[in-house]
């Protein structure tokens, strides 16, 4: 079962490192709930839960590292009069941290929920009833780095709610026990606070623009965060940050670098061989290759020009003779200069097996817009050899001309004036009892929001 970190019940994104980027001493903060019935709690309207706690960190503006829960021990209700069971997905913790307003919404302080049964999607079987949910095992959820932090009080309130209003007011769920705790961070190294310069790139100042990358790579020699950014800080930035870096060393064809791919027309075959290409292009975990084979080895790089939405298919399926695999990069507009820095931001995705029992070759199907897109080529475990490669699109058909009436009939009927053309809501239905049932649907939006059509 996984836990969830969201807020105001939409869900944002949680960054879990190799290791904290919290640099520093840590301070956990425990909270325990017992004998309390949970409700739902209407936060955007200034509500708070009645079981609030305030805790006194002391600690204002210190980044919180993680939260978590153990011995999570509620049942999930039906109430009388309720159509719905409550669900064991709804049941969550809450905490107020300061997010800096980084969603625009005007104020620092914001809620944030943690569902220990996210995905629970089940609660009593008959109304009138509650059912056992149980959470014992301590689940750590690690938060972004440097992103919610106590507030300027240097304190936090915590609680816990439903995320379901049912309409009644009445109880979701009733807690027997449940512990919950939140994490300080270490302090942020002080070369990190306000750095310049790229963490990729030498430079002779401390510390990175990236504060998460700085805090990694100076827990690991504060020197960088003290002096300057050398290359040995470059070297331990890209191991520990996992940053790419783009090379590609003596290549053996003309296209084996992405930099310098071969452009392939719509329905091109292209003979190719990969005995001796070197593997420039970044892992590629899209692939979902067993044995965690995350590189496509030995890669070829072509480039096609699409120049309208298009279904692109690519393909070697059953056409090489060694196992395969095929990924798709965005490459920008057409003309647009190839940026290999970005190649692994820029994947749309990667195909390792078709239908082909012998050599396990593959073929890529994607539905893309206007626009450049690389092709690469390579294979499975080391694997290389040769085969072909055909890569095709459909551009999509034209739209219908405009409805026009040749021959206007003698029966008006009056307009719905809604924006849309379907016939259920809005459209005009010609002929309804007639053979051919519908004539033609007339949008009110496209004919200036007033007409009469004569069927």
């Amino acid at each position: 079962m996984q836990s969830h970190f969201i807020k105001s019940c939409a869900a944002i994104g949680v960054v879990g490192l190799a290791g904290s980027a919290f640099a520093g001493d840590t301070v956990r903060f425990d909270v325990s709930f017992s004998d309390i019935d949970l409700f739902f709690i209407d936060f955007e309207a200034g509500e708070t839960p009645a079981n609030e706690q305030i805790v006194v960190t002391g600690d204002p503006g210190r980044y919180v590292q993680s939260v978590g829960f153990s011995n999570v021990d509620v049942d999930v209700c039906w109430n009388v009069g309720s159509s719905f069971t409550g669900w064991a997905s709804e049941i969550v913790f809450d905490i107020n941290l300061d997010d800096g307003d980084v969603d625009g919404d005007g104020a620092d302080d914001a809620w944030y929920f943690i569902a220990p049964f996210a995905g629970d999607d089940t609660g009593a079987d008959a109304e009138g009833t509650c059912s056992q949910r149980l959470a014992l095992e301590e689940t750590d959820v690690p938060l972004a780095p440097f992103t919610y932090k106590v507030s300027a009080t240097g304190d936090v309130a915590t609680g816990m709610s439903s995320s379901w209003n049912e309409g009644l007011g009445l109880r979701h769920s009733e807690v027997n026990t449940a512990d919950f705790y939140f994490v300080l961070g270490g302090e942020i190294p002080a070369g990190c606070d306000g750095a310049t310069g790229g963490c990729a790139e030498v430079h002779p100042t401390p510390g990175c623009d990236d504060i998460t990358c700085c805090s990694l790579t100076c827990e690991v020699e504060p020197f960088c965060c003290d002096i300057e950014w050398d290359s040995s800080c470059v070297d331990i930035a890209v191991d520990v940050c996992g940053i790419y870096q783009y090379e590609c060393v003596a290549p053996a064809y003309a296209n084996d670098c992405a930099t310098s791919p071969t452009m392939l027309g719509n329905g091109d075959v292209v003979a190719f061989n990969t005995v001796g290409a070197n593997t420039d292009g970044p892992d590629a975990p899209e692939c979902g290759s067993g044995d965690d084979d995350l590189p496509i080895w030995g890669d070829l790089w072509y480039v096609i020009e699409v120049a309208d939405e298009a279904t692109v298919t690519m393909t070697c399926c059953n056409l090489a003779d060694f196992d395969t695999k095929i990924a798709m990069y965005s490459a920008g507009a057409i003309g647009d200069p190839i940026d290999p820095s970005t190649l692994p931001d820029d994947i749309i995705g990667c195909n390792e097996d078709c239908d082909d029992p012998d050599f396990f070759t593959s073929e890529l199907i994607s539905t893309v817009p206007a626009g450049q897109y690389l092709v690469r080529v390579g294979g499975y475990l080391d694997a290389r050899g040769s085969g072909d490669l055909v890569v095709s699109w459909e551009e999509p058909e034209p739209p219908l001309a405009a409805p026009e009436c040749a021959t206007p009939g003698d029966t008006n009927i009056s307009q719905i004036t809604v924006d849309s053309a379907d016939f259920g809501n809005g459209g005009v239905w010609c002929g309804a009892a007639a053979e051919n049932v519908v004539a033609r649907s007339y949008p009110a939006a496209d004919l200036g929001g007033a007409f009469d059509v004569s069927c």
